[in-house]
């Protein structure tokens, strides 16, 4: 048999896909506009905020909720003197229907092509961009060349909710308390050095062997961590350093050009170990902090925000396996 259905002629498909579809009996469908209502006073869980999202009264959202729950014949929402709490029912129907209404959302933006094309707004640190992102992101915009991504670069905090934030890119532990947070990679950090350097030194190097040449230093601690793991607690301090550089990217392309040893980033200095500008001088390792994708809290990405988090993800889980 072949591996491939005989095309059907235009009338024969048309009939098909008619077929596939035809339901022997009639949806079971609670009320649409009260189902949408509910999905996004689930996300939120705070009913003002769902109104504000749909762009309706506090009371449209309370009614259709209410009407919701007497066509499901259940409880989806506490109400209490301070806002409304989700009850178990209200936690399981949510957790079903928000994939729901993302497939309906992707659905639809698939077969609308002039509406297709939205720009995002990302922040990061300029640091992950330049390192890491500037370099693949051609990738995404030739498979997704109706999205427009703006970057926005800081080192501040910013406010995703209130700044009009898609998404972003964090650096840290993960538990911030105003965003949602998607592990991206875990971060481990080691010496590394130009060739030149590096040939100078022996297949493990001790602490003594490091200190032999100029360590850069983007701040004042984490060399002291190193040599704190290497050596034990109350180790000898690291000598003086012959450049201090307030910058990580500053701090690994200045060991990349030859001006001494700095601690690098599994992420950030990815391409530099692969290209061969900089060499690894140690399989040992010092677990950091971790880099995460944060997204407004509760708020259901836009189709352009998803599929830009979804290739984020992928790259990075195909650069660095194991990673999360």
């Amino acid at each position: 048999m072949s591996a491939f259905p005989r095309p059907l002629k235009r009338r024969s498909v048309a009939s098909s896909v008619t077929k596939s579809y035809a339901s022997p009996m009639s949806r079971h469908l609670p009320p649409l506009n009260a189902t949408r209502a509910f999905e996004a006073a689930f996300r939120h869980e705070s009913f003002a905020k769902a109104a504000a999202e749909l762009n309706v009264s506090h009371a449209a959202v309370s009614r259709h909720i209410r009407d919701l729950e007497l066509w499901l014949g259940v409880t989806l929402f506490e109400r209490r003197a301070k806002g409304v709490g989700l009850t178990l029912a209200g936690r399981r129907f949510g957790a079903a229907l928000v994939p729901a209404f993302d497939a309906l959302e992707q659905a639809t933006a698939a077969e609308r092509p002039g509406q297709a094309g939205k720009r995002i707004t990302v922040t990061l640190e300029p640091v992950f961009a330049q390192r890491w992102l500037l370099r693949r992101l051609s990738d995404f915009q030739a498979a997704q060349p109706q999205v427009e991504i703006v970057l926005d670069p800081s080192n501040r905090l910013v406010d995703v909710a209130a700044e009009g934030v898609d998404l972003g890119v964090r650096y840290g532990q993960g538990s911030w308390p105003e965003v949602d947070s998607q592990l991206l990679a875990r971060v481990e950090v080691y010496p590394v050095a130009a060739p030149a350097i590096a040939a100078q030194l022996p297949p493990e190097p001790t602490s003594d062997d490091l200190r032999r040449f100029t360590l850069v230093h983007e701040d004042g601690e984490l060399w002291s961590r190193w040599f704190a793991l290497v050596d034990g607690e109350g180790s000898e301090p690291p000598s003086p350093p012959g450049l201090m550089l307030h910058d990580t990217h500053l701090a690994i392309e200045a060991a990349a050009l030859g001006a001494g040893i700095a601690l690098g980033d599994s992420v950030l200095d990815i391409d530099d170990l692969r290209s061969g500008r900089l060499i690894r001088l140690t399989p040992r390792a010092m677990p950091c902090y971790a880099y995460w994708i944060v997204t407004p809290p509760r708020r259901r990405l836009s189709a352009p925000a998803r599929l830009f988090r979804d290739w984020l993800l992928a790259t990075m889980a195909a650069a660095l396996p194991g990673s999360t």
